[in-house]
């Protein structure tokens, strides 16, 4: 997936990528991927050293030339021997080598990414591991801090890292041994079809366990992300996630409002309704505690506001006893 991110860099540039973008990636990856562990015959995960030089996308044909492979530990401070740590490894591939490449293959642990350099502090990460994502972080060391964040492995974690540079010269194919094509001409069935083919029986239900694997390691990582990030990052996503349910529920429509919040009234009901006695007490007590911050909290003029509503709502509601018992008594007499 990572290698066609970086492929497709070619044909359309990565800040004008779409979710449509990555979903297409995605697809061809899959593609390329099957089809290279069948030549190879290969039962598990492809490794760098298996990324082939030539590949042919929408009757075009890429070369491509990787530099050496670099590796370490994910959480070195220093450079041991052989080993260097991710900062170094990126320095050099990006600033130190003599082609000055602008985009990298980075395995850590079992999973691997595509890194693009925009500009000389400026990165982008496509990421296919469970949910496909396009990362955009500034700064060489914020771009570590991600990585060593976002890795769900403990202990010594290695890496490897090459540097990945693409031109589309016709290559001499009598003389490349190897050679990885697909022949796309902008028809999704086509695609649909050869995925479906390369997909079925056995590989089918592995690509399912692999599938599976993935989303379990996702949540694991979102889970761990979330403990490990900032106040400030924690507030910035959740208002952004507030502001993308209000323009949803925006433009939705009034039978769909409707059928949402009967769903939500419905799974509180069953909520509440399953909940242990334990449970409900510690629901009670934090609606509690909510409402005390709130009143601490609360300016002198909303605390105002909200005596004279409860005031108003009282006398409502006492007219309304009185001119119950006046009915009543002019009904006897």
């Amino acid at each position: 997936m990572s290698l066609t991110a970086i492929i497709y860099h070619q044909i359309e540039h990565i800040s004008n990528w779409t979710s449509s973008t990555l979903n297409n990636i995605l697809t061809i990856g899959n593609i390329l991927y099957i089809s290279k562990r069948y030549s190879l015959q290969a039962n598990d995960s492809l490794l760098l050293t298996d990324v082939p030089c030539i590949v042919s996308l929408y009757n075009k044909v890429y070369t491509l030339q990787y530099s050496e492979s670099l590796t370490g530990s994910l959480f070195m401070m220093s450079n041991n021997g052989p080993y260097m740590t991710l900062q170094n490894s990126l320095i050099e591939i990006f600033s130190s080598s003599r082609l000055n490449y602008n985009c990298c293959l980075l395995t850590a642990g079992i999973n691997t990414v595509a890194v693009f350099k925009s500009s000389e502090q400026s990165f982008k990460i496509f990421d296919s591991f469970g949910k496909c994502t396009l990362l955009s972080i500034e700064g060489l060391e914020n771009l570590v801090s991600h990585f060593q964040i976002s890795c769900l492995e403990a202990g010594v974690v290695p890496f490897e890292i090459k540097g990945v540079f693409i031109s589309d010269c016709q290559p001499e194919l009598e003389n490349v041994h190897e050679q990885l094509s697909l022949s796309l001409k902008s028809t999704p069935k086509q695609v649909v079809n050869r995925k479906q083919k390369y997909c079925s029986g056995e590989t089918a239900e592995m690509c399912e366990q692999v599938k599976k694997k993935q989303l379990i390691l996702q949540r694991e990582y979102e889970k761990k992300r979330r403990a490990n990030e900032s106040e400030e990052f924690r507030q910035k996503r959740l208002a952004r996630m507030r502001e993308n349910s209000r323009e949803k529920h925006a433009s939705e429509s009034v039978e769909s409002r409707q059928k949402r919040l009967a769903s939500q009234s419905k799974y509180q009901k069953e909520k509440i309704g399953n909940e242990s006695l334990e449970c409900r007490q510690k629901r009670l007590a934090k609606q509690r505690q909510y409402q005390k911050e709130k009143i601490v909290h609360e300016s002198a003029e909303f605390r105002e506001k909200t005596l004279a509503n409860k005031r108003q709502y009282q006398n409502t509601t006492l007219c309304s006893q009185e001119w119950n018992v006046l009915s009543c008594k002019t009904i006897l007499f």
